[in-house]
């Protein structure tokens, strides 16, 4: 037997202190991936530990010990399922009394200067954060984070339309004393090397999200951009700001937008980027299928066909030495958070000086709390960290990498087939790679 993965070990103690390892009527957990080879042996892959291991069929029944230790084998009345809903619970109260907030969303402004016909944020009135409510934000960041370094994500709406309201916070943090880096979520028209320059090294920006969904006449038609001069390519000028930022040394991750609107022409797309950027050490892309939250865009054929795509794209990136950006080509684990909203050190805060949980949700009246009081809403707060799942999610491996919140905008569908195999192929080429 090769091990090529340690388990989480403080999961399998946890296991240890509650359950008997050891059992005469011992069986496979529910989370395991397991790659058959060629030459009788196979990769086992725990979800829930992160270890995995390698053996033939022999070894399976030589190391019942070892695999039985480290939760590969359990005993036949364990229920996985509720172990994890308790560790969750467990470490979730855990964090919520720590009273650290390190971690941050900014709205400068929900104003936009293009149009994507996908945006969540369709219809909002654009708000813009004043100078006052960014020097309350630079406060409550210092009081809160408890000299822990700071991490910022400049949201919106389109953030580099107020530049000046985000250098406003950056150096009154610098003033204050406060270790911080951010990132961006833009679309990168307006910035240019004075900008870019003010990110880098007042506003300690090392990463942007830049989206694409198309080049040339396509990506212009799809932005939608607004107010732009006439004989100008606007993804002429994003490919030139794509350039300066790299140049600046901050990560462009490109976020590959995958939908019905551009589904034929995503191998072309990433034939132009990998062409232009490959070199570049600090580039990245992530293949991402558009979000579909509460509506639908796509039937049940079209999602498997567009994570198809999204597969080939993956495999294109990878292929051409290129870096999965987000995390995205990683091993499922196990995950106590959702996302921000369900994580006691992020909050978000909106234009007008409200404070949030979840960084698509700042356009309604769910704050708990507002920039220059104490007061707290809890059960706002808590409507953040309820569960939910579907019956499916009750016999699904990846169940412990996966956490789905009652109130989260962006998952209010039960997962299909091709997502599940989405996961399952990326998971098992990761396998194969180990050494």
């Amino acid at each position: 037997m090769k091990i090529l993965r340690e388990p989480d070990a403080r999961l399998i103690k946890e296991y240890r202190n509650n359950y008997t390892a050891h059992s005469e009527n011992l069986r496979p957990l529910s989370f395991l991936v397991r790659i058959k080879e060629d030459d009788d042996t196979e990769i086992i892959y725990n979800i829930l530990t992160g270890g995995a291991v390698k053996l033939s069929s022999e070894e399976f029944e030589s190391e019942e010990k070892y695999l039985s230790d480290n939760l590969y084998l359990v005993p036949g009345d364990f229920d996985e399922y509720a172990f994890v809903d308790d560790l969750r619970f467990y470490y979730s109260l855990k964090n919520r009394s720590k009273s650290v907030i390190n971690n941050y969303f900014i709205y400068p402004t929900t104003g936009c200067n293009a149009r994507c016909f996908y945006c969540f944020e369709e219809g909002i009135a654009p708000r813009v954060m004043s100078d006052e409510t960014a020097l309350k934000t630079a406060e409550y960041i210092t009081e809160n984070s408890k000299e822990k370094p700071v991490r910022i994500k400049w949201f919106g709406g389109e953030p580099s339309m107020c530049m000046p309201t985000i250098k406003l916070i950056s150096e009154k943090l610098h003033e204050n004393g406060v270790s911080f880096t951010s990132k961006m979520n833009t679309n990168g028209y307006l910035a240019d090397e004075e900008m870019i320059r003010n990110l880098y090294e007042i506003c300690m920006l090392r990463i942007v999200q830049i989206p694409v969904d198309g080049v040339g006449e396509d990506y212009d038609t799809i932005k939608n951009y607004v107010d732009v001069p006439k004989n100008l390519s606007p993804w002429d000028k994003i490919v030139t700001n794509i350039g300066l930022f790299l140049d600046a040394g901050i990560q462009v991750d490109i976020r590959l937008n995958i939908g019905n609107h551009n589904k034929e022409k995503i191998p072309g797309i990433l034939d132009e980027l990998i062409g232009k950027f490959k070199d570049r050490k600090n580039f990245r892309i992530f293949p991402q299928v558009l979000n579909e939250g509460k509506y639908d865009f796509y039937s049940e054929e079209e999602r498997a066909e567009l994570f198809e795509i999204q597969k080939k794209a993956y495999v294109k990136c990878l292929e051409a030495g290129i870096t999965i950006a987000q995390n995205r080509y990683s091993l499922p684990a196990f995950s106590l958070h959702s996302c921000f909203a369900d994580d006691s050190a992020w909050v978000g805060i909106s234009p007008e000086g409200r404070i949030y949980k979840c960084p698509e949700n700042i356009n309604n009246e769910l704050y708990f709390s507002e920039l220059g009081s104490s007061a707290r809403d809890e059960e706002k707060i808590d409507m953040f960290y309820e569960k939910s799942s579907w019956e499916s999610c009750k016999s699904c491996a990846f169940y412990p990498s996966c956490v789905n919140l009652k109130e989260c905008i962006a998952r209010q569908r039960e997962c299909e087939e091709c997502h599940r195999d989405f996961r399952l192929w990326k998971t098992e080429r990761i396998l194969r790679a180990i050494p």
